[in-house]
């Protein structure tokens, strides 16, 4: 459904055929309550075909750590086009002037550059190895570009899962997963230093970081697991083959 964000953008062609699509399919799922709008208002899909599920993702494989997170590291990963990793070079060196303390870790096969001397940027998919970031990580960040369609939901839920509290832009649908103040901190987009601000305050407070990780993986564990998003998917099919 992410390509299907903005009807305008796509050709008539385009549009034409996935409107057809839609239309015919006897239920349309989204894990992000924001792409329900643009398909009822964009493509005509009746709103009571359309349900809501949310992601799930491996509460076991994503879990917390025995050993304590790293002071002041900040990790981040991500190839999709909605990243907007000008935001977060620029909020992380806002933070290091502050804190010379900082060290960061950023997964990604896009252009981005930090200084060596306190970041590490990981220039290729880590696959099974990012679960290492995010135990060793005090604050997971993420900075996206102003977008409907969910982008960032699978790296929000597996930090929570490990424990780690969540700075992330404050796009449509991301409050459905993280609750600001609670078990992460959103932030406005394009804005460096708002999310400065957000990582300081929760490197500033590691007691409050860890009672956000804590809260977070108690999230994910109850609504957000794979297991979830699988019973809410076979009811969601159950309900369109009767």
């Amino acid at each position: 459904m992410a390509w299907l964000e903005d009807p305008a953008e796509l050709s008539p062609a385009y549009r034409a055929v996935a409107a057809l699509a839609l239309k015919r399919a006897s239920a349309v799922f989204v894990e992000c309550s924001a792409m329900i709008e643009p398909l009822v208002h964009g493509f005509g899909v009746p709103a009571e075909k359309i349900h809501f599920v949310t992601l799930g993702i491996d509460d076991e494989h994503f879990a917390p750590a025995e050993q304590p997170p790293i002071r002041q590291r900040v990790f981040s990963v991500g190839d999709d086009r909605m990243r907007d990793y000008s935001t977060l070079v620029g909020a992380l060196h806002r933070v290091h002037e502050q804190r010379p303390g900082l060290t960061a870790e950023v997964a990604t096969t896009l252009p981005v550059e930090l200084p060596q001397k306190w970041a590490h940027i990981h220039r290729r998919r880590m696959d099974q190895e990012v679960k290492g970031c995010y135990q060793r990580a005090e604050v997971v960040a993420l900075a996206l570009r102003p977008t409907r369609q969910g982008s960032g939901l699978t790296v929000i839920l597996e930090a929570m899962a490990s424990g780690r509290p969540v700075v992330v832009t404050d796009n449509p649908g991301l409050s459905d997963y993280v609750e600001h103040g609670v078990t992460g901190l959103l932030v406005p987009a394009k804005d460096p230093g708002a999310m400065a601000d957000a990582i300081d305050a929760l490197l500033a407070d590691p007691g409050r970081a860890a009672a956000m990780g804590r809260e977070g993986r108690r999230r994910v564990e109850g609504h957000f697991t794979t297991a979830h998003m699988a019973d809410d998917l076979a009811s969601v099919l159950c309900d369109a083959v009767r």
